[in-house]
């Protein structure tokens, strides 16, 4: 399972502080208060980047469900599209046209 060698790996990279957060934090199912240590107090969540980083997933998933409504396979070539061209030109915009716009 790739779960246990992620584990391992984890184990080796921070020691202590994964064991504490493995005993916190279930495997599988998410507790629904956050965890909380003092290694996290000054942790940003960066919202933007989480969203722009799923949204490829979320657009082809929506994709799938327009495709299995309408029964029309041309509509999951077309969404399918969309959701990774859009996701690309957004990273790109993102990374790279707002740094030179700033830069001037």
């Amino acid at each position: 399972m790739y779960v246990v060698y992620e584990e391992n790996s984890l184990l080796k990279e921070f020691g202590e502080k994964y064991k504490r957060y493995k005993r916190e934090v279930p495997r599988f199912i998410p507790k629904i208060t956050p965890y909380k240590s003092e290694d996290n107090k000054n942790v940003i969540i960066n919202w933007k980047d989480g969203l722009m980083y799923n949204f490829y997933a979320f657009g082809i998933g929506i994709a799938f469900i327009i495709s299995a409504f309408t029964l029309n396979r041309n509509h999951l070539y077309l969404f399918g599209f969309i959701a990774p061209a859009l996701w690309f030109f957004l990273r790109f915009f993102d990374r790279h046209l707002v740094k030179i716009v700033n830069r001037k």
